[in-house]
């Protein structure tokens, strides 16, 4: 980690820019690399934006973080006490077409058969919704 740090700073960015990068690397929020490197959050998002290479090496920054706590959750889930919840986290993360959370999100036609207009108003109502979205085109409270 302190050789990419070393290599950012021999590819033009000022030393503020590199303290930024490093203490984001070991912090992970942009709030204590600011103060870490004595700028502003506004400074760094001023940077993002006028300096590809100071985005690059902040993209760069955030991939190391996160392959930080990759592989402690690797450590934690797979170590001698294990932890089922970090395992999971991590099936959902590398596998996501397998293991992520999935929801049914299909529209009946007939859930609202059978209800008077008054209790489809009340229902929406309590949900927040308009109910001229729920009734037919002309049947909406007058």
């Amino acid at each position: 980690m302190a050789d990419a740090v070393q290599n950012r700073a021999e590819n033009g960015l000022s030393a503020t820019q590199v303290k930024f990068i490093g203490a984001y690397v070991q912090h992970g929020t942009v709030r204590k690399a600011a103060e870490i490197a004595g700028v502003s959050r506004n400074t760094h998002s001023r940077w993002v934006k006028e300096r590809p290479d100071y985005a690059e090496a902040f993209r760069d920054a955030v991939e190391d973080f996160a392959d930080h706590w990759e592989e402690e959750a690797k450590r934690q889930a797979f170590g001698e006490e294990g932890s089922p919840k970090l395992i999971e986290f991590m099936l959902k993360a590398l596998r996501p077409e397998k293991y992520r959370e999935r929801v049914d999100v299909t529209r009946r036609e007939d859930t609202l058969a059978g209800l008077t207009e008054e209790q489809i108003t009340q229902r929406a109502m309590r949900l927040g919704i308009d109910v001229d979205a729920v009734l037919p085109d002309g049947e909406g409270p007058a």
